[in-house]
């Protein structure tokens, strides 16, 4: 593994990062200059550790981009913003008082936090550089998380941002925001009937997803 960086030379504040692992996939971040040199010496003061094994520098599961001031923090938390995508596969959905396992398209997630404390959130489903309206439930039109009583986690650092997507992928969802195209698309009146429509289906219907106004490219530009 393996890490560069270079300095942004226009105001020599930020150092934008690249990790490029084994197989040569390649992750991009930005730091401000002094918590680079911070995580440099950190990672200096231990004889079994190279850069890329830091804590500060290790990156979540699905990392695409993203930006930090905080990227590690066992005290006061992780702060920055990170997009994360999570692959199209079969889930196990929790609904109510029922699991079913049913298809999930790509998603892409935008998370702002602050002090390690999620204070923004965006969900959407993708296919190429195209996004859609999140098709199930528990998610606002413009993308927005309804967390209801669950508790999120304190988050440390810029790798256990990851958590954030597996918590809401996991947690029993209800029939709160449930997607009006989804629902009119499989000619049903309630999600727990798609639910059981999409049951041994290997991939989302593509025709059932609600196109947004925004491009997959021009979402994870905007980062801050």
């Amino acid at each position: 593994m393996k890490l560069e960086a270079v300095v942004d030379t226009a105001t020599g504040e930020k150092v934008h990062c690249a990790v490029i692992d084994n197989n040569n996939k390649r992750s991009a971040f930005v730091l401000t200059l002094e918590n680079f040199i911070n995580a440099i010496n950190s990672g200096i003061t231990n004889t079994d550790a190279d850069v890329a094994s830091m804590p500060k520098l290790e990156l979540p599961e699905g990392y695409v981009t993203g930006w930090t001031n905080q990227p590690y923090n066992k005290i006061s938390g992780f702060s920055g913003v990170v997009i994360l995508n999570t692959p199209a596969e079969c889930r196990l959905m929790s609904f109510d008082k029922s699991a079913y396992i049913v298809p999930f398209p790509e998603l892409v997630f935008k998370l702002q936090l602050s002090n390690g404390k999620l204070i923004k959130d965006r969900c959407y489903a993708k296919k190429g550089n195209q996004l859609y309206a999140y098709p199930y439930t528990n998610v606002y039109n413009d993308g927005h998380i309804c967390w209801g009583s669950c508790e999120l986690p304190f988050v440390k650092s810029i790798k256990e941002t990851e958590k954030i997507p597996q918590l809401f992928l996991r947690f029993t969802g209800n029939s709160d925001l449930s997607n009006s195209v989804t629902l009119a698309a499989a000619g049903c009146r309630k999600m727990e009937s798609v639910f059981k429509k999409l049951e041994g289906k290997d991939k989302f219907p593509e025709e059932w997803l609600n196109k947004i106004a925004i491009s997959y490219e021009d979402f994870i530009s905007c980062i801050k």
